[in-house]
């Protein structure tokens, strides 16, 4: 039997939930463009939420500029300072042991209930990467292991920066459009090149 729409893809819209948080971001500004309003509703329920910003975003900018945009735009989510790894730009594999190795610290450290992530699905290397490494993270614990302990109450959601996903979550941030705008405001050097917010509106 064909199963119904409704089944395929939400109708009405939800939202996620948990704390702690870890929100990973390839570049400095896909925790905005990607899943800004999500963070927000986050903060202001009271979850705790740690940014992971893991490349320099130097290949579309100037480093230095991209990371004081990256911590301005925190302050406007309402998040502390964000972690930066300052990885080379679009150097990002799935298969880096080495990438897998702080990750793996990084989510026994945590233990989050919650892990925000670029979709597979993405167009860009780096999210792909990000991403995939992730999932083969979650696939690779077993039982007794630490990273499988750390990880019992966690959920993964992926977002969507460049592609537009098939959904099973439907998260409406109408009322925190506004903030979100005022985040994505903060990387002026990325708006000169690409007109961001013009995607937002219509990926959202």
């Amino acid at each position: 039997m064909m199963r119904s729409e409704k089944d395929l893809i939400p109708y009405s819209h939800g939202r996620l939930d948990g704390s702690p948080v870890l929100v990973l971001a390839p570049h400095p500004d896909d925790e905005v463009f990607g899943c800004g309003g999500a963070i927000v509703q986050l903060v202001a329920a009271g979850a705790e939420v740690r940014l992971v910003i893991l490349t320099d975003g130097a290949a579309q900018g100037d480093a230095s500029i991209r990371r004081a945009e990256a911590l301005e735009a925190s302050l406007r989510l309402g998040l502390e300072e964000p972690e930066f790894w300052e990885l080379a730009d679009r150097s990002l594999r799935p298969d880096d042991s080495d990438l897998a190795d702080r990750l793996r610290a990084l989510l026994t450290e945590l233990a989050p209930q919650l892990i925000l992530v670029p979709s597979p699905a993405e167009i860009h290397p780096d999210h792909r990467a990000v991403g995939l490494l992730v999932y083969s993270l979650l696939h690779s614990t077993s039982a007794g292991g630490e990273l499988h302990d750390a990880l019992q109450a966690t959920r993964i959601a992926t977002y969507e920066v460049s592609a537009a996903l098939r959904p099973n979550l439907l998260v409406d941030v109408s009322a925190e459009w506004e903030t979100v705008l005022s985040a994505a405001k903060a990387y002026v050097s990325q708006l000169e090149v690409h007109p961001y917010i013009e995607v937002m509106d219509g990926m959202a």
